[in-house]
């Protein structure tokens, strides 16, 4: 039973769970079935699991409805479920760049999913290959 005394501190636990993130290995995969039978791991052993990563930890933190596998549906689900691009993120913030998707702690520390370790990695807000973000999203309940 809740304590009536005691009030949830959403938007640290949500900050305090992605500063916790990098090592995870566990959203490298994600299996699906196609028509014809065959199941697929849509992720690519962690290749592709940007969306996978991201959807899951805003779908833990009840601010979409369920996990997408990619960047375009979990765009529109953020939407959907009131998340506003900002010009300038803060910290907690959801980036997109082309073709990736990952959690803003700073400008010189973002969290993503790496297609070349397949695990969670802090890393900078440039890319290794020079993109440089889209887009920055908050919601209001994790401002």
């Amino acid at each position: 039973m809740p304590d009536k005394h005691l009030t949830k501190l959403t938007a640290k636990n949500y900050i305090s769970f992605i500063i916790s993130l990098p090592g995870a290995a566990m959203w490298q995969h994600l299996y699906v079935i196609n028509e014809q039978g065959d199941e697929i791991d849509v992720t690519g052993n962690g290749d592709k699991s940007c969306a996978y990563m991201v959807s899951s930890v805003l779908c833990i933190f009840q601010v979409i409805d369920k996990p997408h596998a990619t960047i375009k549906t979990t765009l529109e689900e953020m939407e959907k479920a009131g998340w506003k691009k900002v010009d300038k993120p803060t910290k907690g913030a959801v980036v997109h760049w082309k073709d990736h998707i990952g959690f803003y702690l700073s400008d010189d520390f973002v969290i993503s999913s790496s297609s070349l370790t397949k695990v969670i990695e802090r890393h900078g807000l440039i890319m290794r290959d020079g993109l440089e973000p889209l887009d920055y999203f908050t919601h209001p309940e994790l401002s």
